[in-house]
């Protein structure tokens, strides 16, 4: 992901936010059973995961299913340039039923109509969906680059038609929508009528869509490192914490991914954020990322 990278990130404070005031109500102040913190990555296909995620000599028909070994869920990208109800159930297969598939909108619907007009898109899309079955997380999509306040009736239209079909997750971009309180405020409030998870994008360069703001018991967060910059540990550390507080006060499913412009880097994040959201929570999100790249065991019919 290149929204709000920067050159260099030396010297910056890139400290995690306090939580909007709203975040806590959003999560009701007492624990609840969900599936916890989910960590992943934006996709499984780059082959520099062979060897270092996947085992040496996986071959590329095989790296959904051992990504799956070690993730729980993934930012399923590719749906945005095209989708197949046969291709979804075959992505569906390769997984344990405790996967959850994110997938975002195409971008005929979220970029071409703008929302507007693309009931027939979305018709086909979420009959697509019905292909994952229960391994369907959050559906996303980001607002485009100009799709301001003032487009806020579109936004709002089109959630009312299809939030209550597909559990949706939606990331605001627009300045104005942050710069504006009046505007944010009236935003959220769509959101949360809707019960759609608004996404938090930590990013270097736009500080702003870093609002901390929940309007579900479902989080939606896209963590972007620095090349394995040492800030990137140390905010990983400072989200460990807060996702720790979160669950505590209510949360029930943090989806949490993990970006780096070379991928293969999301493992090395991923080593370090595991252990530290096990301390703090009780549990380890990633258990099989200890024997990451080893070949699988074999069953036990398969020993003779």
């Amino acid at each position: 992901m290149e929204f709000g990278r920067l050159p260099s990130v030396d010297g910056l404070d890139l400290a995690l936010p306090p939580d909007d005031a709203a975040t806590a109500r959003a999560l009701g102040g007492a624990p609840r059973e969900g599936q916890g913190v989910l960590v992943g990555t934006a996709g499984w296909s780059d082959r520099g995961f062979v060897g270092k995620l996947y085992p040496p000599g996986t071959r590329p028909p095989e790296f959904l299913a051992h990504y799956a070994r070690v993730f729980p869920t993934n930012e399923l990208n590719s749906t945005y340039y095209g989708f197949s109800r046969e291709r979804i159930e075959k992505w569906a297969a390769s997984v344990p039923d405790s996967f959850r598939f994110c997938p975002k909108l195409p971008a005929a619907i979220s970029h071409e109509r703008e929302l507007r007009d693309a009931d027939r898109e979305m018709e086909a899309f979420v009959a697509a969906l019905g292909g994952f079955g229960w391994k369907l997380g959050l559906v996303w999509f980001v607002l485009p680059p100009a799709f301001g306040p003032g487009r806020l009736p579109a936004l709002a239209a089109f959630l009312e038609r299809w939030a209550p079909r597909a559990p949706l997750a939606v990331e605001l971009r627009h300045p104005a929508w942050f710069a504006d309180a009046a505007a944010r405020a009236e935003a959220f409030a769509v959101l949360e009528q809707h019960r759609v998870a608004p996404i938090l994008t930590d990013v270097a360069g736009r500080r702003d869509v870093l609002h901390m703001r929940l309007a579900t018991r479902a989080a939606f967060v896209r963590f972007v490192g620095n090349a394995l910059h040492p800030s990137d540990r140390s905010r990983l550390d400072e989200w460990a914490a807060r996702l720790a507080a979160w669950r505590a006060q209510g949360l029930e499913t943090a989806y949490f991914f993990l970006h780096q412009k070379r991928d293969p880097q999301t493992v090395d994040l991923a080593r370090h954020l595991a252990p530290r959201l096990a301390e703090l929570t009780g549990t380890d999100p990633l258990p099989g990322l200890a024997t990451a790249a080893e070949p699988p065991t074999p069953a036990q019919g398969e020993l003779f």
